[in-house]
């Protein structure tokens, strides 16, 4: 992320580019500032610390996340007076590429990697250290833990875009650091910014450890521990290597100071010989996130060092804005020539390696830079994502919608992922690690889920285009509703139209990069460029400071002036008066078009996009109030208005319809535990739909009860285990871990079986079997899938009832998953128990799983040859050809023969 080559550069350049802060419990009062974090730089960073433990091949761990997360904060927080938590929006439509890319390089790739190892090799440690995948649900873990620290100090704020401007302008306002992974904070700049502290270059000073720590110590060391001296050797009183840690994570809870390097960009532009204002400039043409890969051929020789490229770019940018020769007034060879527009493009030609480039190809390289560079203006709309909606009049009650949805976004409850579906009209996958040769989790367990979202956001406020009769595209942004006002008719339509979408186009990516690029430029006269930039204060040599903002916010209101007359209303202010109900109007008479969003799957090995089409909310209910079941699941539209203004129990009953789920049980559960039994039905189902559709059969994608009852389980177990405080030494060796997957163990505890619903068949096992599960967990293809496939439901029945407006019905259950759990449950071989307070949950979610439910949906419990041949040899691993137990790294590695005998002797 952030600017090619530059966090390389700043580290090797950090006594003339950035500072060192030393931050202790004694000083703090003095010196420190509020600290405002990045938080996907958080969520990444952490996970990759030494120090954290989390197996993330079973799914994730998200409760251990969140504790560790809250452990690094609360460390913070005796340093900070204030720590603030920006969590991104929206992605902009002008880095969908750069997106594409990470998820190729950071999800795909290693997945295939996974898949195409043996099962030995990608079972061990060392295969997983180096290839992690982010487990799906860490932005909500991420965003539980820090609003349970609101009470502590901890603000959460949610960006319309991208957080790293929101983030930098928090800090000019409260004069505060910005913590982060991302070089693009060595860029920004407003008054008041107190720097950049990358999350990298921190060092925690801690208390030297006592008698019971020493062996904790001696084990983590060179897992980013440092040794602990020997107590029989005399302490020195003053802080020595053996108590500092460079990382994010502390090592323990005696915190004791903070070892910070400060990065500024004013410092920086000092460094490089170049203006504060040509930051932006000078970042585009290195390289950043919104700048083609493309560009990087055109512009430095292969093989050039990061540095040299950093250097030869400053270099250009002096040359460019050196005062010419022979005026009294000294201005720049581009103010001369027509502008900022003039100064990008001579430096863009400066840096080509080639000098037969074609005008066009240099002048859409300019373009590309200046909306590079726009991106580094610090802008916020403090109105909120939703503002910035055309009001179509079809949609009545947009204002109304808009204002419900806004208060759920800032709260925290309403998805970015779903914001995306406002804002550009597209959804993008959340890929966990799934099989590379099956369709797509997302498409397959969230497809239908992503329809009924599309469709209820419909229903309050335009997303997508709208579709003709013959499925083409009519270009408009505002989306065909169900709430038209009687007098209007479709003629009144024509003056909504905005080109969105090219038909003609084969890659969806250069459309999007097309249609940014569109706009109508307008020049000023010489005079009017020299008196725009006499009132700011000169340079000493006679560059205005502002010159470079000024010229690309004139631009901005250029381009403004061009938009068509209806787009005016996206700069029309929002005030609380705006959002006055609407009467209900009468009941549409004519039948609506559906409109259509953009997906962006995995199809194959690839992230590809694709159109989804939107039908009408009441279209929707209609056509599946039909094979739900018995008719207790069928749902009518008797209401008037937008569904996110209807009272809760009416939404409560739409979304448990929409997930097959319309049932008294479901309705009656606790909001803590409706989303993981919504969850698992809809995936139950859908894959045994799936298989329905298969042509050969396809008989291994169902579930069995079984297994379903290992999920239940495995999240009550979870919930109960993590009602229990952990120490810092639990969170930090990763044995948090082992005691949420051995929780409830005492067998004092347990109870005989009275009921179906008391104890579970594992996966795979039958009742009279006799072996012994091993003692190391193997991440089976089978399990790996069934936790992608129920990981992508939560998600998903989490979206759709945070669109509903049922946050507070339906709460998130992310960090009742334990990947490990729900693993070693599916591994058991032997019967299962639960103790009372197991039992007592695990019967309600089981009965509301069950009711109205259907045979089909479950696999045959009996086993397959395969399964039996595998379970022969999971009991005979236990011993050697010599007797001695076998310690293989999976139960299905065969312990006789030379191999074993081999095993024996080296492992």
């Amino acid at each position: 992320m952030g600017i090619f080559g530059l966090s390389t550069y700043l580290r090797d350049n950090h006594r003339t580019c950035g500072s060192d802060i030393v931050l202790d419990l004694e000083n703090k009062a003095k010196l420190s500032k509020p600290l405002i974090v990045d938080s996907w730089s958080f969520i990444y960073f952490l996970r990759n610390d030494q120090l954290y433990k989390e197996p993330w091949v079973y799914g994730g761990e998200y409760e251990y996340f969140s504790r560790i997360a809250k452990f690094v904060v609360r460390a913070w927080l005796k340093l900070f007076p204030q720590v603030y938590f920006i969590f991104d929006g929206a992605y902009p439509e002008i880095k969908f590429p750069e997106i594409i890319k990470r998820i190729q390089q950071s999800r795909i790739m290693p997945a295939n990697l996974f898949w195409r190892t043996s099962a030995e090799r990608r079972n061990q440690h060392s295969f997983l250290r180096q290839n992690k995948i982010l487990p799906v649900l860490a932005y909500q873990a991420c965003v539980s833990a820090m609003q349970d620290l609101a009470s502590e100090g901890v603000q959460c704020i949610w960006a319309n875009d991208e957080a790293d401007r929101r983030c930098v302008e928090l800090a000019g306002d409260l004069n505060g650091w910005v913590t982060g992974m991302d070089s693009d904070f060595a860029v920004l700049n407003v008054d008041g910014y107190a720097g950049y502290l990358p999350m990298d270059e921190m060092v925690w000073t801690f208390a030297a450890a006592s008698e019971e720590d020493e062996e904790v110590g001696s084990d983590q060391e060179g897992e980013g521990w440092s040794g602990v001296k020997s107590k029989k050797k005399k302490q020195k009183n003053k802080m020595d290597d053996g108590t500092t840690r460079l990382g994010v994570i502390p090592p323990s809870d005696n915190i004791v100071g903070l070892t910070m390097r400060v990065y500024h960009p004013n410092d920086l532009a000092q460094h490089l010989g170049i203006r504060p204002p040509f930051l932006p400039l000078f970042a585009s043409l290195v390289g950043n996130d919104f700048i083609p890969e493309l560009y990087k051929s055109r512009f430095f020789p292969r093989g050039m060092t990061s540095k040299k490229r950093i250097e030869r770019v400053a270099e250009v940018i002096r040359d460019a804005s050196t005062p010419s020769k022979g005026r009294k007034r000294k201005a720049t060879l581009a103010q001369e020539s027509g502008g900022v527009a003039a100064l990008i493009d001579q430096a863009v030609q400066k840096l080509l390696l080639r000098d037969d480039v074609p005008s066009a190809q240099i002048e859409e390289m300019v373009e590309t830079v200046i909306e590079s560079i726009l991106q580094y203006v610090v802008d916020t709309d403090l109105r909120g994502p939703f503002s910035s909606k055309p009001k179509s009049p079809k949609h009545v009650y947009q204002s109304e919608v808009e204002l419900k949805y806004t208060e759920a976004y800032r709260n925290g409850e309403f998805s970015p992922y779903v914001l995306n579906m406002v804002t550009t009209g597209t959804c993008w996958t959340n890929l966990g690690l799934e099989d590379p040769d099956a369709e797509s989790v997302t498409k397959t367990v969230g497809e239908e889920i992503t329809v009924w979202i599309g469709s209820v956001l419909n229903d309050g406020i335009p997303i997508g285009v709208e579709e003709l009769g013959d499925g083409a595209s009519t270009g408009r942004s505002s989306v065909v509703g169900d709430h038209r006002k009687p007098e209007e008719t479709d003629e009144e339509d024509e003056d909504e139209l905005i080109s969105v979408v090219e038909e003609d186009s084969s890659n969806e990516t250069e459309r999007s990069l097309s249609r940014r690029r569109l706009r109508e430029e307008e020049h000023e006269s010489e005079d009017d460029d020299a008196d725009s930039y006499s009132d700011y204060p000169p340079f000493t040599n006679g560059v205005p400071v502002a010159m470079l903002t000024t010229a690309l916010q004139r631009l901005r209101r250029e381009q403004k002036k061009a938009l068509p007359p209806d787009s005016s209303q996206l700069q029309s202010p929002v005030t609380e008066s705006s959002f006055i109900s609407t009467p209900a109007p009468e009941a549409a008479s004519a039948s609506l078009g559906p409109v259509s969003i953009m997906t962006y799957f995995r199809r194959g090995g690839r992230v590809t996009p694709a159109p989804l089409s939107i039908p009408p909310l009441s279209h929707l209910i209609s056509s599946t109030s039909r094979g739900r079941g018995s008719s207790k699941s069928g749902l009518k539209v008797n209401w008037q208005g937008p569904i996110q203004l209807q009272p809760i129990d009416t939404r409560l009953k739409l979304f448990l319809h929409a997930l097959n789920c319309n049932t008294s049980s479901f309705r009656n559960l606790d909001e803590e535990w409706m989303l993981v039994a919504v969850a698992l039905r809809w995936v139950v189902v859908k894959m045994s739909e799936k298989m329905n559709m298969q042509p050969g059969g396809g008989g291994n994608m169902k579930w069995k009860k079984s297994e379903a009852r290992a999920f239940l389980l495995s999240c009550v177990r979870t919930y109960l285990a993590g009602t229990s405080a952990d120490t810092p030494s639990d969170i930090l060796t990763g044995s948090m871990i082992t005691n949420l997957t051995n929780s409830a163990s005492d067998w004092s505890m347990l109870v005989t079986p009275t009921a179906s619903s008391s104890f579970i068949w594992v996966a795979g096992q039958s009742a009279g079997s006799t072996a012994q599960p091993t003692s190391i967990l193997e991440a089976t293809p089978r399990a790996i899938q069934m936790s992608a496939q129920i990981l992508i439901g939560i998600e998903k029945c989490h979206q759709l009832a945070q669109v509903l407006l049922l946050s507070k019905r339906v709460t998130s259950a992310e960090r009742k998953f334990s990947g490990r759990t729900f693993h070693s449950l599916l591994g058991t071989i032997q019967e299962e128990r639960m103790t009372p307070e197991e039992a007592e949950i695990f019967d309600r979610l089981w009965n509301a799983i069950e009711e109205d439910g259907r045979a089909e949906w479950w696999a045959d419990e009996s086993l397959s040859k395969k399964e039996k041949k595998k379970e022969k040899k999971a009991a005979k691993i236990q011993t050697g050809a010599n007797g001695a137990p076998v310690r293989g790294r999976s139960k299905t590695v065969t312990a006789g023969g030379m191999f074993g005998a081999l095993a024996e002797v080296t492992m």
